[in-house]
């Protein structure tokens, strides 16, 4: 994606209008076909650099999202429901591996809502909602593998049962992380734009 570059004058987007380099300074000046207002567009990043920074990215998204799937599958196939709520006053490592289990899974729905919001949550949701049901169908295939691989459906409901749970606290997770990732985008760049108009107002002495 190119970098966004907003006219300063009107606020309309114009990184597709041309740049061409200014015989005077030497510098590549763009002006906005709405409003008139000129300005520098800053330089592009160097090709090994932006291919670079890319990769970094990208190779910690996939870290990232290995990381959560490893907790949502161990979450959903090493809780029991039943088992947990009836022990889990008496049972001081299991309320601490639940309490770890819970923090995990808010912690994968922040990164899922602030690293990838730039995916409408409800189709975000809708792939994880994806990714746990084969989860859920895969814990409750009955072993062993050398006969026909057949469903064990009470597992089935079993699974399904803490599945719904990891979706309700990743999802609202996910919400709440892409609200305030999206509101403090919004006041950064209306903190910018301000910057920007009293510096233009500052050279032109208005």
């Amino acid at each position: 994606m190119r970098k966004s570059h907003v006219c300063l004058g009107c606020g309309q987007e114009i990184r597709h209008v041309a740049a061409p380099l200014d015989p005077h300074y030497q510098l590549p000046v763009v002006v906005c076909p709405t409003c008139g207002q000129a300005a520098v567009r800053g330089p592009n990043r160097i090709l090994w650099k932006k291919t670079a920074r890319s990769a970094w990215w990208f190779s910690v998204q996939v870290g990232m999202a290995t990381i959560v799937m490893l907790v949502v599958s161990s979450t959903i196939l090493g809780l029991d429901l039943r088992r947990t709520i009836s022990n889990l006053t008496s049972d001081p490592l299991m309320a601490f591996t639940t309490i770890a289990a819970v923090v995990a899974l808010i912690a994968a729905g922040a990164w899922m809502g602030a690293a990838l919001r730039h995916i409408v949550l409800w189709q975000l949701l809708l792939g994880f909602c994806g990714v746990l049901i084969v989860i859920v169908l895969l814990g409750a295939v009955r072993r062993p593998w050398q006969l026909w691989p057949t469903l064990r459906w009470h597992d089935v409901a079993d699974l399904g049962q803490v599945a719904l749970l990891v979706l309700a606290i990743v999802g609202a997770a996910a919400a709440m992380a892409q609200l305030l990732t999206r509101s403090g985008n919004q006041r950064a760049m209306a903190k910018r734009m301000r910057k920007r108009r009293k510096q233009i107002a500052r050279l032109t002495g208005q």
